[in-house]
């Protein structure tokens, strides 16, 4: 709770009642980035440059703040990547562990999805790296729309994204820990691209609604239901997200 950012959800109290755990936390009402990768698998549309840019200079920043505050998130994953109505990142769901973490410690199993897992973890003594190689995990998701692998090569559309991108994405996973980069480091390889960033951030306006697309439609006639928002929203998304977002969202940030 002490964790005050634009880029983390707030949390503000917990309390225990009929032996179940409660959270008090800000309300949030939006996306998260698994569906909208989901949804852009779906469409066959790659996620442009600009929003890979975006992504990494939010996270980065979200996570710059959990570390200085001494803590591990140790669940960075895309359906905790909370979107905004401007398509910022709100990071939620922590595990909360103090820095450094002990591999005795009861928490070690529940410590993400493997997929997002990084090596450490089952060898031992960890640190706030974890969080560092989940960040390569989801830039590698982004731009090849695949879970990254760690057998397979970290091969991404370089002529497209370029090769700053690319070697972000071979220093945050690395398997030694330590010559990962810090989040003040990754922000720092990106400083050129910032006013671009910036820019992005403030200019966005919300485009008008493209409600019939032909790939979607497709979608709706599979599972059944009308083209309406409500349905959609429920049967799609299942997280009462609002639907227009998306369809705004691959609108302007496909390829």
């Amino acid at each position: 709770s002490n964790i005050e950012s634009d880029y983390v959800i707030k949390y503000y109290d917990y309390f225990l009642e009929d032996n179940t755990f409660n959270i008090i936390m800000e309300y949030f009402d939006g996306t998260d980035l698994k569906t909208v990768i989901d949804l852009f698998k779906y469409s066959n549309k790659i996620i442009n440059r600009q929003y890979i840019l975006l992504t990494i200079y939010n996270l980065a920043n979200g996570l710059q703040e959990i570390h200085r505050n001494n803590i591990i998130h140790g669940n960075i994953r895309p359906e905790n990547l909370f979107l905004t109505d401007d398509y910022k990142i709100k990071i939620n769901n922590f595990l909360i562990l103090n820095c450094p973490f002990n591999s005795n410690n009861d928490n070690k199993n529940q410590i993400q999805k493997p997929l997002y897992l990084a090596p450490e973890i089952m060898k031992g003594l960890y640190d706030n790296k974890i969080d560092i190689w989940a960040f390569g995990c989801i830039i590698y998701e982004l731009c090849t729309l695949k879970y990254y692998i760690p057998s397979e090569y970290l091969i991404i559309n370089t002529d497209y994204y370029g090769e700053k991108i690319q070697n972000l994405i071979e220093q945050t996973l690395i398997e030694e820990s330590m010559e990962r980069p810090t989040t003040e480091k990754i922000l720092e390889m990106f400083k050129d691209e910032e006013k671009e960033i910036l820019d992005l951030l403030e200019g966005y306006k919300m485009d008008k609604l493209i409600r019939e697309d032909p790939i979607m439609e497709k979608f709706f006639i599979e599972k059944n239901i009308n083209n309406t928002f409500d349905q959609i929203g429920t049967e799609i998304l299942n997280r009462g997200i609002y639907s227009n977002k998306i369809f705004e969202f691959i609108g302007k940030y496909g390829k």
